[in-house]
């Protein structure tokens, strides 16, 4: 008697989780198409700006994965990669556009502050404390005009 409950049961329990995941693969794969499709209307150029205001250059690959992942919920985790990977390199032209007009109007003394001739711990500190920046500004400072100013 025992033996038969035990196997009704295991029948049971596989027939809830064998409907449960028929459901969510039927749920995923519909998932997965919506994702697809959002995905191939943001990579089109009319609406490459609005993703391009979503995510931040200086910051890393999984974190403007999670920013496009916030504000377009539609996608899915491979999709929002592939949309980041789509619009990284525009996003990061515009940050070296942006970090190159920053020097020319805020910072235009700057390769007169710095020093060739020391290391790049050096002249990052010397940026940091000059322009009263903090480390990372400083550093992205000094990347930006370190290979003019070693010429």
């Amino acid at each position: 008697m025992k033996i038969a409950l035990i196997i009704i049961l295991a029948i049971a329990i596989f027939m809830f989780f064998s409907t449960r995941n028929g459901k969510s693969k039927e749920e995923w794969a519909e998932k997965q198409k919506v994702s697809k499709e959002k995905f191939n209307e943001l990579v089109k150029d009319s609406n490459r700006e609005e993703v391009l205001s979503v995510v931040d250059a200086t910051k890393g690959d999984i974190h403007n994965v999670k920013m496009i992942r916030d504000r377009y919920t539609d996608l899915v985790l491979y999709d929002a990669k592939a949309l980041w990977e789509a619009v990284k390199e525009e996003a990061s032209n515009r940050r070296a556009l942006e970090v190159k007009e920053l020097i020319s109007s805020k910072y235009s003394d700057i390769k007169a502050v710095v020093n060739p001739d020391v290391g790049d711990i050096a002249n990052i500190k010397i940026i940091r404390e000059r322009f009263d920046l903090d480390i990372v500004q400083a550093k992205e400072l000094w990347e930006s005009i370190k290979d003019e100013v070693k010429q």
